[in-house]
This record gives C-alpha cells, structure tokens and sequence, in this order.
C-alpha cells in the first residue's frame, strides 16, 4: 500500500467549481492508488476495476462505477501490521475508538493518527464557521473517550481558541448547570439528545438557565419543536447551529450564520460527496447520501451510505459567506423496510405511529423482537416515568388500528404490542446518543436502528 502526507488546501472553500472539480479528481486518483490492495475493498474494488479507474480522463465521473458501499467491521485491522505506516512518520499510530452501533452494541472505528488529527483540524474550522470565537467560554456535554466527544472536539475546539469545558457526568443535570452558571458559558456542544434532560430542568424553574448565545449539535440538526423551547429559555437571540458527521466517515459539514434549516457547507478537501437516486444514478432530488474520505486510508470510506437522504441547495448563487463550497439540505434518513410477520413495513409508517403517542422523542422507541414462540412482537420502550396501564392501552388501541399493521393483525402473525421500560445501562435511557427511535433486536449482530 502506498504512502501519502495528508495536506489539505486552506481555499477549497472558494475554488471556481472547475477547480474543485479538478481538486476532487486529484484526490480521487491519489485515494485509489494509496487503497486499492485494502482487504476491506476487495469484494469492491477489483484490480480491474481499479485499472480502469485510474486511466479515465474524467474520475469524478468514472467514481459511481465503484459499487456503494456500507459501515463494515474495522476491528480486524487493529493490529493488521500490512496496514501500519501507510502515512509517513506515523509508521504504528493508530487510534481505535468505539461508538454504539446501529443495535446499541459497540462499534470499533480505526484510523491513523495523523487521520484523527486531520479529521479534527476540518471539524474545528466547522466550528469557527458556526460562530465560535477565541472569548468564548465553550462547554461539551457529552462522554469523553467517545468518538464525538472525545479526541475530535476537542482538538476541533482547540483551533478556535475559545475556553473548552467538557462536562461528562451524564447523570448530574443541575451540577452541570452550576457550572455552566459559575462559568459564564456562551457556548454548548452537543447532541441533540443531551438537551432533553437539561430542557426538563430548566423549564421547571429550579435552576436559573446559564447565558448561552450559541448552541451547536452535532450528527443531527436541531428540530424545530426543541428550537422553540430552546429559545424560550435562553432568549431569541440564542443562535443554533449544527455539525454533520458520523463516525465511519468523520467530518461532512457545518453551517453558517446565512444556512437555511437543516442546509449545510460540505468539508470539500476531505469529502467527495454524492447525492443518488432510486436508479443509482446522480440526482438533482432528494436522494440517498454517500461519501467518500479522501484522507482515510488505513480504513477507507469509499462511496459509503450514510444513511441519510439529502438534496443538493437549490440555490446556485454563492453563500453570502462567501464561500463558494457546494451546500446540501438533510432531508431525513433514508427510509428502508422491516419484515414483519412477512409484510414489509416502512420504516416511516412505524415512525408515524411513534408520533402518533405524542410523547417526547428522547423518552420512547420501538423495538423489534420475538415472542417466546419465535413470533415476531413489538415492544415501545419508554422511560420508566411514562408507563403503565394507560400507556398500555393507549399503544394497543393506535397499534391495533394501524392501517400499516392492518394485514398482520388479521392473520394474527405479530404479538400483541406490550409498553416495557428502558433498562438503567442502555444508551438510550442515558440519552448520550443519536436518538433511535426503531431498533431491530431479532438479530443483536446485524440489527439496524432509526
């Protein structure tokens, strides 16, 4: 496997889009010939395939020829010794961080070093672009040691110069809120997820709420129902601003003050990024997002899934930040089927029911399992504050006349839905996470959440 120095050009952000096409390729050809021996690409990435690529005059064009691909298992290349010293001067230096997969079970990210400081140096310049500045007092709610919350923020962080307070006591809302307080904080970095808890606090009255200007959540957007109850505390000045990446692929983009809802700047030195449609093919619509990490080498992210549906900005006049990167709008994650009793059932239709109980997004969700007699059954778990018997017979009235759940209910192929509660370690009750809403337990190895 060659070797290759990451460096990455500070004016990506205001290249002409000829030169950015021509960027992307030159970063393109460079990733293929660094990667194209990984043992995770070969089922992809045929010597064939690779020839071909690399002799085509347009690779940006040429790139949707390699077949999409998925998070795969990084574990087995921790101590892959074929794969160290792909990046010069960090010959054995690799950082392995864990994140909860898609079924709650942990999930092994493995990247170079200098990957992780790299990723970090563009996630900081998203921050930079988000309104932090060198006064701020910045605090992180989250737990430290995990991909998010760990090496990536706050050497993200560090590159604004601002103050950088990490707060990892999950479990101690109004501790945290004191020193928010004590502090002076102007600004919090977060998941969406966290906010919940400390919303409930405040709003109660108990604890005078801390002077935050700028609220920043990563991987998910803040909804407009939480935007509102936001503001209603902190003031309508507060600004909120979010960060897109996932743990597979790093950093993806960020928003400035002149974004829309839910639009974002894409990371162009690190990411090429597609939006395709239902044909496969390149889409002007709204389309399934995949990218591909120009400067991820020791486990490559090539034309990876990212699981959410996006469209590219349908303004084509330059950001009046001025950059000229191109822009996205996350238009929700991309909608698959779950077989039930042997009907396929959008993902959306079980969402919708979920929305239907009005309850707060962080407190339940829906899990997928089987009966004792290897029935397939429903579970909403739900925080323990929140169930019983009404809630019980709430969920079995709206689930019992489901149109989506009509067939099943009929032939008697699916259990009667039962309200169970969140147990204590879950990560969902602790409420660090991505908020996911469907998990899929009939198969703990390879289920899948929403």
């Amino acid at each position: 496997m060659k070797t290759r120095t990451l460096s990455n050009p500070s004016n990506t952000d205001f290249l002409s889009s000829d030169a950015l096409r021509r960027y992307h390729a030159n970063a393109l050809r460079a990733l293929l010939a660094g990667c194209r021996t990984h043992p995770a690409l070969a089922d992809r990435l045929t010597a064939g395939l690779s020839d071909r690529l690399l002799s085509s005059p347009d690779m940006t064009s040429a790139w949707s020829l390699i077949p999409e691909g998925r998070s795969y298992d990084q574990s087995a290349y921790i101590t892959d010794k074929s794969l160290c010293g792909i990046i010069p001067g960090n010959a054995d230096g690799r950082v392995v961080f864990s994140t909860t997969g898609s079924a709650g079970a942990p999930k092994l990210i493995v990247n170079a070093y200098e990957e992780v400081m790299n990723n970090a140096q563009i996630h900081g310049k998203g921050y930079g672009a988000c309104g932090i500045c060198a006064d701020d007092i910045a605090v992180i709610l989250g737990e430290v040691g995990r991909f998010a919350f760990g090496y990536t923020v706050i050497r993200a962080l560090s590159t604004t110069g601002c103050t950088i307070v990490p707060l990892a006591m999950q479990e101690c809302i109004a501790d945290n809120l004191n020193i928010m307080n004590e502090l002076r904080a102007s600004v919090c970095v977060t998941m969406q997820s966290q906010l919940f808890r400390y919303l409930d606090t405040l709003e109660a009255g108990l604890i005078e709420a801390p002077p935050l200007r700028l609220i920043i959540t990563g991987g998910e957007a803040t909804s407009l129902k939480v935007a509102g109850r936001l503001k209603a505390i902190f003031g309508e000045n507060l600004l909120l601003r979010s960060v897109f990446q996932t743990a597979d692929a790093g950093t993806i983009g960020y928003q400035c003050p002149w974004c829309e809802e839910g639009e974002f700047h894409l990371h162009e030195e690190l990411q090429f990024t597609e939006i395709i449609g239902a044909d496969g093919g390149a889409t002007k619509e709204t389309g399934r997002l995949l990218v591909t990490n120009l400067y991820r080498l020791h486990s490559p992210v090539i034309r990876m899934a990212t699981g959410d549906r996006a469209q590219w900005s349908g303004s084509d006049r330059r950001c009046q930040c001025g950059r000229t990167s191109r822009r996205l709008v996350l238009r929700g994650r991309d909608d698959h089927f779950y077989k039930l009793g042997g009907e396929k059932i959008a993902s959306h239709s079980l969402i919708e029911l979920l929305d239907t109980l009005d309850l707060p997004v962080d407190s339940a969700r829906l899990v997928i399992s089987r009966s004792d007699d290897g029935m397939d059954a429903l579970f909403l778990e739900a925080r323990p504050e929140l169930g019983g018997p009404g809630l019980q017979r709430k969920v079995e009235k709206i689930f019992r006349d489901a149109a989506a759940l009509q067939p099943l209910v009929a032939r008697q192929c699916l259990a009667p839905i039962r309200v169970r509660a969140f147990a204590r370690d879950d990560p969902h009750h602790r409420g660090f996470d991505k908020i996911k809403r469907i998990v899929d337990r009939r198969n703990e190895v390879a289920g899948e959440a929403e």
